[in-house]
This record gives C-alpha cells, sequence and structure tokens, in this order.
C-alpha cells in the first residue's frame, strides 16, 4: 500500500490537538475549545486508524483475519503500551500520593484503563477504545462485505445502534460513547478505499464544506450547545474530525514529505502516552509559569522529548 503523506501531516495535527486539548483544561475560558479538541482529534486518530487497516484489508482482497491479526496488532501496540506503564508505575509510585493496587496494574495491561482510571493518566482509556476496534475487526472482516450497493440504511442503522447503546449505557455512569467510536472505526474499515477516494476528488466544495463543518462544530462548543448531551458533544467531534480528513486529502494530496512533520507522526503515539500528567493537574507544567505560552511551548517540549525516548527503549522491532 503506497504510504499516504496527508496521513502523516494529520497524524502531526492530530496529535498537537490532544495536547492542546489537555493544555486549555488549565484555564476555564478555554475548557470549550479543550472539549472541541478532544472531541475532534480522538475521533480522527480512529477514523485514520480504521482508514489504513481498511485500505491494507481491501488490498489483499479482503480476507478473513483471526487470531494471526489480533497478535499482530496487540504485539506492535504492546511493544510500546507495555514498558510506558512500567515507567507509569513506578512514576506513580515515587511521586507518592496514589494507592497502586493489583487490580490496577491488571486493569491497564489488559487494556481495560477506561474502567480503572488513574489521576493523570485518564488518556489512557484510549487504549481500551483502540483494543476494541481491533477486536471488531475480525468479526467485521468475516463479513466480507457489511454494505452491498446501495444499502446505505445499514450504515444508518448501525450508527443508530451504536447511539441508543451509547444512551443506555451512559445512563449507567459508564462510557457509552465507545459504541459511536466503534461503529465510526467500523465504517472506516469498511469502505476504506472509497472514503479515501470520495475525498480526494472532493476539492474545492470538499475543502468549503470542511472548513464550513469545522466552524460550525467550533461556535457549537464555544456557546455549550452540546453541553449535557455526550451524544452531540460526540457526533460534533467526529463531522469535525470528517471535515480535516477533507481537507487534508485535498490540501496534502501533492506536498512533499516534511522531516518535521514524519518525525513528529512517527513517535504520535509515544507522545500521546508521555504527554497527559504534565498537562494539567497535579504536575502541571502551568506550575512552573505564569505564561500560557511558554506553558504550551513547555509541555510540547517534554512531550516530544518524552515521546522520542520512548521510542528509542522501544525501537527493537518485533518480528512478523
Amino acid at each position: 500500500m503506497n504510504r499516504i503523506i496527508a496521513f502523516d501531516y494529520l497524524r502531526a495535527i492530530a496529535i498537537v490537538g490532544i495536547v492542546l486539548c489537555h493544555f486549555c483544561y488549565n484555564f476555564s475560558e478555554t475548557n470549550w475549545l479543550g472539549g472541541w479538541c478532544g472531541g475532534t482529534f480522538n475521533a480522527l486518530f480512529l477514523t485514520m486508524s480504521g482508514l489504513l487497516l481498511g485500505m491494507a484489508w481491501n488490498k489483499k482482497g479482503r480476507p478473513s483475519y483471526g487470531f494471526d491479526f489480533l497478535k499482530h496488532r496487540f504485539g506492535r501496540l504492546s511493544w510500546v503500551y507495555y514498558p510506558f506503564l512500567v515507567l507509569m508505575f513506578a512514576f506513580c509510585l515515587a511521586v507518592g500520593g496514589y494507592h497502586i493496587g493489583i487490580k490496577d496494574v491488571v486493569m491497564h495491561f489488559a487494556y481495560l484503563p477506561w474502567f480503572d482510571k488513574l489521576d493523570g493518566f485518564g488518556h489512557l482509556w484510549f487504549m481500551s477504545m483502540i483494543a476494541f476496534c481491533y477486536l471488531a475487526v475480525v468479526p467485521v472482516s468475516r463479513l466480507k462485505k457489511l454494505i452491498r450497493g446501495g444499502n446505505s440504511w445499514k450504515y444508518g442503522l448501525l450508527i443508530a445502534v451504536a447511539i441508543l447503546l451509547q444512551v443506555v449505557v451512559s445512563s449507567k455512569g459508564l462510557p457509552g460513547y465507545m459504541f459511536t467510536y466503534l461503529a465510526l472505526f467500523v465504517i472506516m474499515f469498511d469502505k476504506a478505499p472509497g472514503i479515501v477516494e470520495w475525498c480526494g476528488k472532493r476539492q474545492t466544495i470538499g475543502v468549503l464544506l470542511g472548513v464550513a463543518v469545522i466552524a460550525c462544530t467550533l461556535i457549537c462548543y464555544y456557546c455549550d450547545w452540546h453541553e449535557g448531551n455526550d451524544v452531540i458533544a460526540k457526533l460534533l467531534g467526529i463531522a469535525a474530525a470528517m471535515a480535516c480528513l477533507c481537507i487534508a486529502m485535498v490540501i496534502f494530496r501533492s506536498v512533499k514529505e516534511s522531516k518535521v512533520v514524519s518525525f513528529v507522526a512517527n513517535i504520535s503515539f509515544e507522545i500521546y502516552l508521555v504527554h497527559h500528567v504534565f498537562a494539567f493537574g497535579r504536575f502541571s507544567v502551568m506550575n512552573l509559569t505564569d505564561s500560557w505560552l511558554l506553558g504550551f511551548l513547555l509541555l510540547m517540549t517534554i512531550s516530544v522529548a518524552g515521546g522520542y525516548a520512548l521510542n528509542k527503549v522501544t525501537s527493537i522491532k518485533l518480528t512478523k
């Protein structure tokens, strides 16, 4: 599969957006922007993951995936995630104030931190989400064609069921939006080539519509129109993520590879893992300065340096 340079730019933009998301929670005035960045760029990461896996699947002739697929995907994740967890628990024990038990260790290593959040490391819910997505690939791949011809109503049904489950599960105090994100991932995976091609063909209109959607979602978050309705909040984030995809597939389709962008994109996963504890809260960089600009630059420096270090620690390649 040919490398899509636009995805490097998107991945770099998305990880900066995620870091900005958590940094914004230092200030009440920017909470809305933090929420928008979180909803948009988490959905964008899932969108890109689904598209890349889906394009690879289609290139292979849409085979039925099984244990080998899961072994490979979880192996790649764990090669970075598990060393991070060792460092994370060592950090928690060293700084004090954490009550780490066997349950915490087991839940995190079992890709279930979503249900066992630790202060400063709540962002690891995404590891549970991506694990659920990988598990979903196996049954979806065995359906061969989730949607045939004009039967697009099946997508609508999938989305409707996901939203219904989100509402029901959220009412029980659980993260119901996992179902909405899972539906997004499945659709991206199943229709990856068509979605990428469609975004690439919609040039001027795609950019204009994308900008309009992003502007509308920003206004909704700024005005708190989504407040109290997590379904609307997540759908707004997904809409903004798709808008970012459409814009990027047009404006970055002919650009040359950038060493800086590729560097950030290649360690985006590691940056995601290490940044959160220093973004806000007890160990926030804002405890060191009164300048938000200096604080954000400091956070980005720490995040990139930490991500690079983690990447080097885990640079030994897994055998296929």
